[in-house]
């Protein structure tokens, strides 16, 4: 093979390379023009021997018709590094990103990749210790994930709370915990936009376990709440987050157009960024009065539940969790809205779900699951005619 073709083939770059490095002209301070530095720069021989150069980047691993694929390394100008997989030059797959401090490398990212972002499941290390490990979508905190000390202790801010639930563009989004360490509390319930918007707050029965292991001034602002006084908090509690929960789905629909944008993602990727509260509400909302026809009938349902239980006190029935229904109640509320939904159908999605007909469930988890079923519902109907319409073309 000629040295012509012998360099034309290499500079194809195409499978595993030794390491290849770019670089740039160092900036030169502007000076004056004068007859001096006029002479030096049209000697081209001598102009070019003091010409000096930085190093641009350095990668080292496979290529690809040119471009970066498979698995190899980065240097970056700025001393950060990336090692891992490579897609038609983006980072895509699973890899690993430092950054340098103090001539050192830190590591703040592991994890899952897509189209040079952040993406799927993944672990960022914080400069202060602390770390996230849970799902991401294009570079922010998207989904199920918590805030953990780098030695895999359970949570985790600064002042020793934490936060255990879910995040969507990096706030925390749907239901979730936060833990008070200095009052030994905790909230448990809905978050929207990074803020807490309907839950209880309550001990922490965590800390009231482990008394002996804590000290006086970790418990100094520790106190007792006031007695709930609403009539049927639980009640009250399942209605707020349900007509939340509708909201966010309302808001979903309505960026669905946004999402369209993004097809070009593979569903692999896709389904690794869902949250459960992508998942439970599905597509379908409810509109105020189909919404209060739900909350008529499952008042209802409560207060026979409690008239039956009242009636049967003295024969040892064990008690219903407040506020909650089984799920063999839901043929009721599914009467109600007038769904065409076979008993096999609803056993089919409560097996799906991890339910049977004695589990019990609020009043926004009965939304939820009816959303779901109307979901099904209308695919079904969709398929249907789509069906009908490959019939009458053929």
């Amino acid at each position: 093979m000629s040295a012509s073709r012998l360099r034309e083939k290499l500079a194809a770059r195409n499978g595993p390379r030794h390491s290849v490095y770019w670089v740039q002209p160092k900036k030169s301070e502007t000076q004056l023009p004068s007859y001096a530095n006029v002479m030096e720069s049209t000697n081209m021989a001598a102009a070019s021997s003091k010409i000096e150069y930085t190093l641009v980047g350095k990668y080292t691993g496979d290529w690809k018709d040119g471009k970066k694929h498979g698995y190899g390394a980065l240097l970056y100008a700025n001393g950060n590094k990336y090692e891992g997989e490579w897609v038609e030059g983006k980072r895509q797959g699973r890899g690993v990103y430092w950054v340098e401090e103090k001539k050192r490398l830190r590591k703040q990212y592991a994890g899952e990749w897509y189209n040079d972002h952040r993406h799927g499941r993944g672990t960022s290390f914080h400069e202060d210790g602390n770390k996230y490990e849970g799902q991401w979508l294009n570079n922010k905190r998207h989904g199920v994930g918590r805030m953990v000390y780098s030695d895999d202790q359970s949570v985790y801010d600064a002042n020793g709370d934490r936060y255990d639930g879910h995040w969507l563009n990096d706030m925390k989004e749907g239901p979730g915990r936060y833990f008070y360490k200095a009052t030994r509390k905790m909230y448990e319930g809905e978050w929207v936009e990074g803020a807490p918007k309907c839950g209880t707050y309550h001990d922490d029965a965590e800390f009231n376990t482990h008394d002996d292991d804590l000290n006086d001034e970790e418990g100094r602002n520790a106190f007792q709440l006031p007695e709930l006084e609403l009539a049927d908090p639980e009640q009250v509690l399942s209605e707020g987050v349900a007509s939340i929960r509708q909201d966010r789905v309302r808001e979903q629909a309505f960026n669905d157009a946004t999402d369209d944008a993004n097809d070009d993602v593979p569903d692999e990727y896709r389904r690794s960024s869902m949250t459960a509260t992508d998942l439970e509400p599905g597509a379908v909302v409810f509109d105020e009065q189909m919404l209060r026809m739900i909350q008529s009938e499952f008042a209802a349902l409560l207060a026979e539940q409690s008239a039956a239980f009242a009636e049967n006190h003295n024969k040892q029935t064990a008690p219903i969790r407040s506020g909650c229904i089984p799920c063999s109640r839901l043929p009721n509320l599914i009467e109600v809205l007038q769904l065409d939904v076979t008993e096999e159908q609803l056993a089919e999605l409560l097996q799906e779900i991890g339910a049977n007909h004695d589990t019990l469930v609020s009043f926004a988890e009965c939304v939820d699951i009816l959303s779901l079923l109307m979901e099904s519902q209308e695919a079904n109907v969709i398929e249907e005619g789509d069906e009908d319409d490959d019939a009458s073309n053929d």
